[in-house]
């Protein structure tokens, strides 16, 4: 707990860029306006990625949360990353990391953006790996209840995410929750076929168990109501 509060202190510590000049809301309108040229000019001109709002709004309101929560066009929303990242953008906020936050939120562009960036598709934050986000609740959906996360149908994002995870060296066999869970017990918890037949072919183990219950992902698929949704 000690160490967890340390953890904290030190992340909140952190000086956060000022905004002089009122080039914040600059940046976050060309950056929701998807504007390259003008997120361009303004990181050249020196504006810093992280700049923060004065006015006492939520502090880790930066450029790349406003990538992530915006409209999701992954290949202009990959390049305004990919500036952001270049010219110093933080790839953590809080406690929680930039990959992780754009999977559970399916920007594909920035979560690709930070891959090439180099982000650790096996890091673990907050008893939580990408693969986990990329299969979980999605933030604009986080009233539904956790059976009820959005199918891959709706969020075709999902599959893409789990494979470029893989290539990139994400390990199936490793946890992805602080219970055990491995991603293929998420994804058939979820009955996101096309997920599950991404991690089999990677290699993810079906008698694998959970540590707390010992499930295995057969068990996960049918603690759904209707689970003829999933007959992988």
């Amino acid at each position: 707990m000690i160490g967890f509060l340390l953890l904290v202190v030190a992340v909140n510590a952190t000086p956060l860029p000022q905004d002089p000049n009122g080039d914040y809301d600059a940046l976050i309108e060309s950056v929701r306006k998807r504007d390259i040229a003008s997120v361009r000019a303004l990181l050249e001109r020196g504006v810093h990625p992280d700049i923060r709002p004065t006015d006492g709004r939520y502090p880790y309101d930066t450029a790349l949360s406003a990538l992530i929560y915006g409209r999701n066009r992954p290949a202009t929303d990959e390049a305004i990353a990919t500036l952001l990242i270049q010219h110093g953008a933080s790839m953590y906020y809080g406690l929680n990391g930039v990959l992780h936050t754009a999977a559970f939120a399916g920007s594909l562009g920035v979560f690709r953006a930070c891959l090439k960036a180099g982000s650790d598709p096996n890091e673990m934050l907050v008893e939580q790996r990408p693969l986990y986000a990329a299969l979980g609740r999605y933030e604009k959906y986080a009233h539904l209840k956790s059976r009820d996360v959005p199918s891959e149908s709706r969020v075709p994002e999902r599959p893409l995410m789990v494979k470029e995870l893989i290539e990139a060296g994400a390990d199936v066999h490793l946890p992805v929750k602080g219970n055990g869970s491995k991603a293929l017990h998420i994804a058939a918890y979820y009955a996101f076929p096309q997920c599950v037949n991404i991690l089999l072919d990677a290699g993810a183990d079906l008698n694998e168990q959970t540590f707390d219950d010992g499930y295995t992902p057969l068990h996960c698929a049918l603690l759904k109501e209707d689970s003829q949704d999933l007959q992988t």
